[in-house]
């Protein structure tokens, strides 16, 4: 399968700011090739789960069908981000003994693959190490991520929804992942 990355953006979900900030990205920039083996990763991932939007009111999903049906990609992504960073406010105050929400990186990505839409929303945490050669502290993106939550989501006409897929390289599937920040109910296995 082809991945073909449409449109993409990032977020740095700083949960110390008031709001999200888009980062620029340079044009040459390696992000597309980054994006499409996050896509590839989560269809893979051995603990995706199937899920739906219950409401289409739903901010996260109301951002999707403007994305989809008024080509309001920029707007409805940085609402999309300003979700996030509202719900991992209210979520890190909750768990910060337990060290559970970590600082990172937002990524949404339109893209195609055989034919078909989709989008992609996914955050990577941020990784530490020393740069080669100035062997300096650094933070950036591990090109294998390790810590992701991730949700692809598959278009068809218009702005219905095929198919929503979670994955989370936690042992669980966070819920403030799919339930509180994208408001997602879970499938129910056969």
């Amino acid at each position: 399968m082809s991945v073909k990355i449409e449109r993409f953006c990032a977020y740095p979900i700083d949960r110390t700011a008031a709001k999200v900030i888009k980062e620029t990205i340079p044009h040459d920039a390696n992000l597309d090739k980054y994006l499409a083996a996050l896509v590839e990763l989560t269809t893979k991932e051995e603990e995706t789960r199937q899920f739906f939007f219950a409401q289409t009111t739903t901010e996260a999903r109301a951002a999707l069908t403007r994305i989809r049906t008024n080509n309001e990609f920029d707007a409805s992504a940085e609402t999309i981000a300003a979700r996030l960073l509202r719900i991992e406010k209210t979520t890190f105050e909750k768990v910060a003994h337990l060290r559970g929400v970590q600082d990172g990186i937002l990524f949404q990505s339109l893209f195609e693959r055989d034919g078909e839409q989709g989008m992609l929303i996914a955050k990577v945490d941020w990784a530490h190490f020393l740069t080669k050669g100035s062997y300096r502290d650094a933070d950036g993106i591990d090109y294998k991520p390790r810590l992701l939550k991730a949700c692809l989501i598959q278009f068809s006409d218009g702005d219905k929804i095929d198919d929503v897929q979670i994955a989370d390289t936690n042992p669980t599937l966070s819920s403030f992942w799919w339930k509180d920040f994208l408001e997602l109910e879970e499938k129910l296995r056969q």
